[in-house]
This record gives structure tokens, sequence and C-alpha cells, in this order.
């Protein structure tokens, strides 16, 4: 099987607006590589699809033939993009043959591109279980869990395939660093974009990921800038607080002095008077 290539980022048509970028991005499609057939979105003609495919797999099961022959039929239709009836042969050969890894792997792509979602990942699991590449089944496993709504499970996929480094970590870089610019994680997407770069240095998409770059910085700059001064803010009032609190405390003080001193005088004239006498002041 081939290798999945890297996800394409498409052309911003406003340079400035990184809602752009965020709008244009989605996660890849499947099987890119082995067929260019649409993934059908309307949940209607996933399941009549799904029917299908349970109608040819039933006819399936009552023909002969070895788990090799059918997988051959299920490439022949694949390549011919009849996807519902690949899914049914290569479903027969994994049947006839549960122990083979690409059966399930071929099954999980073609489900992925009928739309049925839950049955892909179930077959991609299967593969990965049999020993499949896990490179390749991680990488189209977190672009299916992806395209599901969950980011947390493909963002361990897309990790998982850039710790080992293979062929398939530029791929789950630049797909990783798109799912997380999708969710506003700006940082970590610098991190992966930069990753990219130096590990795929003649990327056709080289000019508009370092445009992406460049509006990512500008951002985080901007909400530095605003941090630094809601700190500095703060800082200010922190410190009035202190200066105010400190001259209460002295005007409170110099209150205290002053009665200390009225009740000194207060002493001091009493032992005054004590040298006079009524008759004193009567001559």
């Amino acid at each position: 099987m081939k290798k999945h290539r890297p996800v394409k980022l498409r052309r911003i048509l406003t340079p400035l607006c990184l809602g752009a970028a965020l709008m244009l991005i989605r996660p890849p499609a499947p099987g890119a590589q082995e067929a260019s057939g649409a993934v059908k979105e309307a949940s209607g003609a996933a399941q009549e699809a799904s029917g299908t495919a349970q109608e040819a797999s039933g006819a399936a099961q009552e023909a002969s033939g070895t788990a090799g022959e059918w997988f051959a039929k299920g490439l022949e239709a694949f390549r011919h993009r009849k996807i519902d009836e690949s899914s049914a042969y290569f479903l027969e050969a994994a049947r006839r043959d549960p122990a083979h890894a690409e059966y399930q792997l071929y099954l999980a792509v073609s489900h992925h591109q009928a739309g049925r979602l839950a049955d892909a990942e179930q077959a991609y699991s299967a593969s990965l279980s049999l020993g499949a590449d896990p490179g390749t089944v991680l990488l189209r496993r977190g672009n299916l869990r992806w395209s599901m709504g969950d980011t947390s499970g493909a963002r361990r996929d897309y990790t998982a395939v850039i710790d080992t480094g293979g062929a398939s970590a530029p791929s789950a870089l630049l797909n990783r660093a798109n799912m997380q610019l999708n969710l506003g994680l700006y940082e970590p997407v610098i991190e992966d974009y930069g990753q990219y770069l130096a590990l795929v240095p003649d990327a056709p998409d080289r000019n508009i990921i370092e445009r992406i770059l460049a509006l990512l910085n500008s951002e985080i700059e901007a909400e530095r800038s605003a941090e630094a001064r809601r700190l500095a803010e703060e800082a200010k009032k922190a410190e009035e607080e202190q200066r105010r609190r400190a001259l209460m405390a002295e005007v409170l003080d110099s209150l205290k002095e002053v009665g200390e001193d009225t009740t000194s005088i207060s002493a001091g004239s009493e032992n005054l008077r004590e040298g006079f006498e009524v008759s004193d002041l009567e001559d």
C-alpha cells in the first residue's frame, strides 16, 4: 500500500485573516492515494450504501474462493471506485482469513470512504492488533477520528506516529498541526509546523505554512502584550492599595501620639495645681 501523503493546505484567500485559515483546513480525506471518490456525507446515502454492502457480503458468503481471491476482487472493485462492492469483498476475505492484517486495513479504508465511520474505526483497530504497519494505520485512524470529532483520540494516534519517527511522521505532524489550529491551540501548532518544515524543507505548502506561522506568532505576541498590560495594571493597583494602607496606618499612629501628648499635659497640670492654696488666690 502506498504511503499517505501529507494533507495539503488550501490557499488562504485573505492572508491577514487567521479565520480564513481555520475555515479552510479540514480532516484529510480517506484513501487519497488509492481512490479519489468522495466520502458520502448524507446519512441516508450512507445507510443505503451499508445495505448494498451487506447484500453483496451475503452473496459473497454463498460463493466459493480463497481469501486471497476475494481480496483481489476487492482491490479491482476499489480501483474502479466501486467502494461498497469492494467493502463486501474485503469483508469476505477477512472472514475467510481473520488473521490477515491487510484485509482488515483495506476493509477499514473502504468503510472510511463510504462514510461508515464506526465500522472503519473498528477495522483499523483490528488491522493494528493483527500487526499492520502502525504508522500507516494510526495515521489513517487519526484522520478518521478527527473527522468524527474525536480530537483527543486523533491527537493520540498522530502523536504515536510522530514518536516512532517513521515515514508517516511528517504527515502526522502536519495533520496534528492542522487539527490543533482549528482548536485554537496556537503554541503547539507553531511547534508542529516548525518540525514539519524541518523534516520536509521542500514542502509544496511551505509558503502558506510560513504565512500561517507569521499570523500565529503575531496573535500570540498580541495576547502576551495584553497579558503584560493586565499584570502591570494589577501591580499598580496593588501598589496604590499598599500606599493607601501605609498612609492610613501613619494617620492612626499620629492620632495615637496626639492622644498620648494630651494625657501627659493633663498630668503635669495636676502637679502644678498642688502648689497653690485657695487662700493665696483670695489674697
